[in-house]
């Protein structure tokens, strides 16, 4: 911040001194200060634009006032003018020759382009033809009138289009034909752009049929992957299919084999119980023939049952423990 604000104030410092007038204060001693010079008594305060300094004045040898840059620029200016002012006056208001002779001098001297154009004005005030003034402006000569060459170069062109157009001519394409030639040239062109649009087109298809078959190959690697992988998934689901019905295929036969046990066992059981009772039903046939032959009194019938009965549960008994053996 403080080295941006030194910088701003020495910019000042400088547009200051170089646009203030000054003075060259010449001392006895053979020195030289600039400044703004004030004489104070017997003093001089030299304003040296950074800072203030006094002299006596017995050591001072003269003062000399120096004009300031612009001061020196307007003096220039104004001379300048004087000069232009008296070639002007000297050539007088009618004699173009002599004021065009002032203009090209005022160009030469680098006059500013203003001026030079003011001069070539009075120029054409005397002499409204004279070529090197309208020249000079950028007027062109256009039939007997001078033009600013744009609108001469705009009426020639129209003017060269009536007459080629009356000749037969066309514009085409840039530059002038004869109208057969023109309708030829553009039946060609038409002919060559349809051409350009077929290859165009025929590129286009190209490239559309990479891309399809680019497409195409994707998805018959696609299908290709997906098969794999069912069959893949089949093939897995059968092994494991085949290992489940051979599961319940062993488990059948198994079953299958327990049955016949138990059938046997049945079998086995009712064959028992059959020929327990087939012996109590002997036994009780036998008691009643001997209680017959002896006249004796009618055995106790309960006491038979109930041994019967306990024949037959000793039949149901082993056919029960044969059906656990099977299970």
């Amino acid at each position: 911040m403080r080295a941006s604000t030194l910088a701003l104030a020495g910019f000042a410092f400088l547009a200051l001194t170089s646009l203030s007038p000054a003075d060259d204060v010449y001392m006895k001693n053979g020195g030289v200060f600039r400044g703004k010079a004030t004489p104070s008594g017997d003093e001089v305060e030299i304003d040296l634009g950074y800072g203030t300094i006094r002299v006596a004045l017995a050591d001072v040898d003269r003062i000399v006032s120096c004009p300031s840059p612009l001061e020196e620029k307007a003096a220039r200016e104004a001379e300048r003018k004087r000069l232009l002012d008296e070639r002007l006056a000297l050539a007088g208001k009618t004699d173009a020759q002599a004021l065009y002779a002032v203009a090209l001098w005022a160009r030469q001297e680098k006059y500013d382009e203003g001026t030079v154009r003011g001069v070539l004005a009075l120029v054409l005030g005397a002499d409204p033809d004279h070529a090197g003034a309208r020249t000079d402006l950028g007027d062109v000569r256009y039939g007997a009138r001078w033009l600013p060459a744009s609108e001469a170069e705009r009426l020639e062109a129209r003017d060269h289009a009536e007459r080629m157009r009356a000749q037969g001519f066309v514009w085409f394409d840039g530059q002038w034909m004869p109208e057969g030639e023109a309708k030829w040239q553009e039946r060609l062109d038409e002919n060559e752009a349809r051409r350009d649009e077929a290859i165009a087109a025929a590129g286009r298809a190209e490239r559309e049929n990479e891309s399809l078959r680019a497409e195409l190959d994707r998805t018959q690697e696609d299908a290709r992957r997906a098969d794999e992988e069912a069959r893949r998934k089949f093939e897995e689901l059968a092994r494991r299919h085949q290992a489940e019905t051979d599961s319940i295929i062993e488990d059948g036969k198994r079953l299958a084999a327990s049955l016949a046990r138990v059938e046997r066992c049945l079998e086995q059981a009712e064959s028992q119980k059959a020929y327990a009772a087939r012996e109590a039903y002997n036994a009780l046939e036998a008691a009643k023939a001997a209680h017959c032959e002896a006249c004796q009194p009618t055995p106790d019938l309960a006491k038979i049952q109930a041994l019967l009965s306990d024949v037959i549960r000793h039949a149901e008994n082993a056919i029960r423990a044969a059906r656990q053996s099977a299970d």
